[in-house]
């Protein structure tokens, strides 16, 4: 299905002052004019584009749905005015659905979408609930003109990102290539200065590291560390050599070997003569 597309979103927008209304004769708040400089026009919402058949594309909430909005002409009788589904729900706008796609444009049902069991619309128009087909419509860019996007634009060619339509064309293009260029700047200052300090924070995280690191090689090579003496002993023992050994971190293990005593080797005892008792008797 051939249907417009949007790639402007339209910032402000010359008022006409003419009143729009809604097909109850009701007037249309918040729906300025498409085409200001006509006798009778179709009405959109500031936020919504106006398209050249009459109808609008939203844009804001669930965007790119084709509205049934308000006209000029309280009558609806001017071709300038939507033509489908006035008679639904007059006293508001409504949506219009693809009920499928058809040459050249598509099937629409207004206001509900489309029953695929009974090939209808479960809304009717104008005692009818066969879907309708729409004509082909074009942004209108200038509300104050009606003017229209070029035949010749194409979703290639490049578009403003925001557009400020005035009844000067070439006023609303300076002032919107100035709105691109104070963007992009808005844009690039945070992210350059988000990356600066990203780049701070690995470097001061990597310093961190690197010393972590040395300070573990450090204590891994330190030389083993006696444990002090309590009371001039060394849990047990004269000295801290008397069959204990000594490691790193104060940790003692016992190493069992024979006390030595300064040098001095008890000697074992030899064989004597024993002298016998004297066998003589005592006289008193």
């Amino acid at each position: 299905m051939r249907t417009p597309l949007v790639y402007a979103t339209f910032a402000s927008v010359a008022l006409g002052a003419t009143t729009c209304y809604l097909p109850d004769g009701t007037e249309a708040a918040n729906f300025t004019t498409c085409n200001a400089g006509a006798a009778n026009s179709a009405c959109c919402t500031s936020s919504d584009a106006c398209l050249s058949n009459g109808f609008c594309l939203q844009q804001d909430g669930l965007s790119n749905r084709i509205i049934r909005g308000a006209c000029t002409d309280k009558t609806f009788v001017s071709s300038a005015c939507p033509q489908h589904c006035k008679d639904v729900a007059p006293n508001v706008p409504i949506s219009i659905y693809l009920a499928y796609d058809a040459e050249p444009q598509g099937n629409f049902c207004c206001r509900t979408a489309y029953n695929v069991t009974s090939n209808s619309c479960t809304t009717s128009t104008e005692d009818s609930t066969d879907p309708f087909q729409l004509s082909a419509g074009t942004v209108i860019y200038d509300r104050a003109t009606g003017a229209q996007l070029p035949e010749t634009w194409n979703d290639t060619s490049p578009v403003a990102t925001v557009v400020t339509v005035t009844a000067t064309p070439s006023a609303g293009a300076q002032k919107s290539s100035s709105n691109i260029t104070a963007v992009a700047a808005g844009i690039a200052v945070p992210l350059g200065v988000l990356l600066l300090a990203a780049l701070a924070g690995c470097g001061i995280l990597w310093k961190q590291l690197q010393k972590a690191k040395r300070g573990q090689v450090a204590m891994a090579e330190a030389p083993a560390v006696p444990e002090k003496p309590q009371d001039g002993m060394y849990y047990g023992a004269a000295s801290p050599n008397a069959g204990y050994d000594q490691y790193a971190y104060g940790h003692i293990a016992h190493r069992p070997e024979l006390p030595v005593n300064d040098g001095i080797v008890a000697e074992a005892p030899t064989e004597r003569e024993i002298p016998l008792a004297d066998s003589r008797s005592i006289q008193k």
